[in-house]
Order: C-alpha cells, then sequence, then structure tokens
C-alpha cells in the first residue's frame, strides 16, 4: 500500500464514484481541500493498476476510514482483506474506526461480517449520519472498531470527533 500522489487522487476518487451511490460521496473540490490539511490521505492498493483505495481522516485518537472501496473487477480475490492488514501495520498503534450501516439486509449483514473477520467490532448503539448530499437515504449506523471493542466514553469520543471533524456538526 502506498500513499497516492496528487496526480492519483483524480483516479482514486473515480473508484470510490465507481463503488458507492453519488449521495454517499462528498465532491471531489470537498476531498481535494481537506487532502491539503494532512489530516485527510487517500491510501490505495496498487499492483500494476489501482485495485482499491481508502479514504481516511487521522484523528486526535484514532484513525477514521470514511470510505474504502475495492476496484469491481478484483473484488472476490482477497485483495479488501490484504488493504485491511495492510493498513493495521500502517497504524499500528492507532485505533482504527469506520462506520457501517446498521446489518438489516443480506448486504449490510455481509459487510459486518467481512470487517469481524477481519478482527473489528461492532458497537451496536446507533446514530444517524449528517447528511453530506441532500439526496442520500438515511439509515441508522454504527461504528466498528479494532484492535478494541469501543466502550461507551470511547463511543461518546469518537461521535464527537468524527462530527465535528469530518461532518462539521458540533455536537
Amino acid at each position: 500500500m502506498q500513499l497516492l500522489q496528487l496526480q492519483q487522487y483524480k483516479e482514486a476518487y473515480a473508484l470510490l464514484v465507481e463503488a458507492f451511490p453519488v449521495s454517499e460521496i462528498r465532491p471531489y473540490e470537498f476531498i481535494e481541500k481537506k487532502l491539503q490539511t494532512r489530516m485527510v490521505e487517500f491510501l490505495g492498493y496498487v499492483d500494476g493498476t489501482l485495485k482499491g483505495v481508502f479514504l481516511i481522516w487521522k484523528l486526535h485518537d484514532f484513525i477514521f476510514i470514511e470510505n474504502f472501496a475495492v476496484a469491481k473487477q478484483t473484488r472476490g480475490e482477497g485483495i479488501g482483506s490484504k488493504m485491511v492488514s495492510l493498513l493495521k501495520q500502517k497504524y499500528p498503534k492507532q485505533t482504527i474506526i469506520l462506520e457501517v450501516e446498521k446489518p438489516f439486509d443480506q448486504v449490510s449483514q455481509r459487510r459486518v461480517a467481512f470487517y469481524q473477520r477481519n478482527a473489528f467490532h461492532l458497537f451496536e448503539t446507533t446514530f444517524i449520519q449528517p447528511q453530506i448530499n441532500r439526496d442520500k437515504n438515511i439509515h441508522p449506523l454504527c461504528f466498528m472498531s479494532y484492535p478494541k471493542p469501543l466502550d461507551e466514553t470511547m463511543y461518546q469520543t469518537v461521535l464527537n470527533e468524527v462530527f465535528t471533524n469530518v461532518y462539521e456538526v458540533k455536537m
């Protein structure tokens, strides 16, 4: 895994657009501006071509994965698990946090199971993500954490930092 160079950001963003509904990703200009702060990074897995990408935030007490996508043509090849493993190696002393939809259907259950196979812990308290686009469907979300499960105190810290820094909403 390597940090993508500036000229590769558009390629990484294109992979996000391919993997997510437009309502679930930020406008490119917003991400590009945040990348300048060094608080946000695109990390890509490259093996000849771009196979997958993380959009992460380096927050005070943890790493927050805002987006994680694997190229369609390489899904099912173990690249997602390899990327998660490489991310854990890159930040060995950091807690890693991500958000998932509360499992309500087969797709969301498979997503949670993927992260659990990769040693993440589901914290079942739900919250509603502030809308980043007006047409977003609202689903209750949960945090998942690595290497340890969240407790209530850490959950409140994570929620506050994510809302304040990532979503720019005061709690």
